[in-house]
């Protein structure tokens, strides 16, 4: 029989980021580096404006784009990044990481898309509120665009509901609503309207 040559896995876990050395499953947090991945997302390890090295993907990929937990290598923290790329009428190219529209009338669209998903990030790098995540930075790549902000342990509103129980009491409801309602206040008193609050955007 030939030999096999040995799969070359990344040093740091892209579930965690924590050093798993070459082997497939992270000791630490479990994470299968080995388990099929989408061709639709950023390969394990691709790096990102010479700063920011891609993860696991985070939660279920969105009508507009993926977010990914990366890794900030000059800082050496985690984040979260976002990716623009609306399904509908884009794709990513085969054995590449750029995207391309599905046909050109869909080009002007998807360029449209991208310059208000920079501006909408514009607006939410001058906000600064506890109950907001943070916006770090972004910038353009891969023939698309791309956010980062800071990266909180913990799962979608939504997500809770289907992993963990379907309710949750009136007390915790009314906390957590208060909460959510704080960030809406400020940032209407900045002048944004958010537009599209609901539990898969809800962090808890």
């Amino acid at each position: 029989m030939p030999n096999r040559v040995p799969a070359h896995f990344q040093k740091h876990c892209p579930g965690c980021f924590r050093v798993k050395d070459n082997h497939a499953v992270c000791p630490n947090c479990g994470y299968d580096e080995a388990a099929p991945r989408s061709p639709l997302f950023l390969p394990h390890g691709a790096v990102l404006a010479g700063q920011y090295r891609v993860g696991k993907v985070l939660g279920r990929p969105g009508g507009f784009g993926i977010t990914y937990l990366g890794w900030d290598i000059y800082l050496q923290q985690k984040v979260a990044i976002k990716e623009y790329l609306p399904t509908d009428i884009a794709a990513r190219l085969p054995g590449s990481q750029n995207i391309t529209s599905h046909t050109p009338d869909d080009r002007e669209t998807f360029e449209t898309g991208k310059a208000q998903f920079l501006r909408e990030a514009r607006i939410a790098a001058r906000l600064d509120h506890p109950n907001i995540v943070r916006l770090r930075g972004f910038f353009n790549a891969n023939g698309t665009a791309y956010l980062v902000m800071d990266f909180y342990e913990g799962m979608s509103l939504d997500s809770y509901f289907v992993q963990v129980k379907p309710l949750i009491e009136p007390v915790v409801a009314s906390a957590l609503m208060q909460m959510v309602l704080d960030g809406l206040d400020y940032v209407h008193h900045h002048g944004v309207v958010h537009r599209d609050l609901k539990p898969a955007n809800i962090l808890v």
